[in-house]
């Protein structure tokens, strides 16, 4: 018995271009675009952006902005099994996420590294399950918009040649944009 057979013809183009300018000796700017072309929804041009000043030779302050996307996979795009428990959704965009963040890097001699990041993240179209009250069929559907800000520290040594040692914390706050809940 074959309960599902998709076979589906899928073509995926991606280019990306990425430059790095040096405002100063100090202080280096990156600017980069990403296209992506999915023949299942379309099109996606996500940009990212860095700027990456040299406070010390051992210190750096990095400011960091950026987008990307995650496309639906081939369940939530393409499961349906006839009309006995689940449906297509054509409309089915990707999952996609604009980030902030600031990063202080900092060296302790040779073998010690340690850096503290603050990040907010802006999430929006999460895919989930839904059921169709009209029919009772469950589909995939762009709902959700979540909020994520955050600290992470971390800190590492390489204690050999062939061995590093590393640690990190991570808080993080993500709430449900539309209810305010905590996630």
């Amino acid at each position: 018995v074959v309960w599902l057979d998709v076979d589906p013809e899928t073509r995926l183009v991606g280019l990306y271009v990425q430059d790095e300018y040096r405002a100063r000796d100090r202080l280096a700017l990156t600017a980069g675009l990403r296209y992506d072309h999915y023949s299942s929804f379309g099109d996606a041009l996500n940009p990212r952006l860095a700027a990456v000043w040299s406070l010390a030779p051992e210190s750096t302050l990095k400011l960091l902005y950026g987008r990307a996307f995650r496309a639906p996979n081939a369940y939530e795009f393409y499961y349906e099994d006839g009309g006995v428990s689940a449906k297509v959704n054509p409309d089915l965009k990707p999952e996609e996420i604009t980030t902030y963040e600031i990063v202080a890097d900092r060296h302790f001699g040779p073998d010690w590294h340690a850096s503290v990041a603050v990040f907010a993240n802006e999430v929006t179209n999460l895919i989930s399950e839904v059921v169709d009250p009209a029919d009772d069929l469950v589909y995939s559907a762009n709902l959700d918009r979540v909020r994520a800000r955050g600290v992470e520290c971390q800190v590492e040594c390489q204690l050999a040649a062939a061995a590093l040692a590393r640690a990190s914390v991570t808080w993080t706050r993500a709430e449900d944009r539309a209810t305010g809940d905590l996630l």
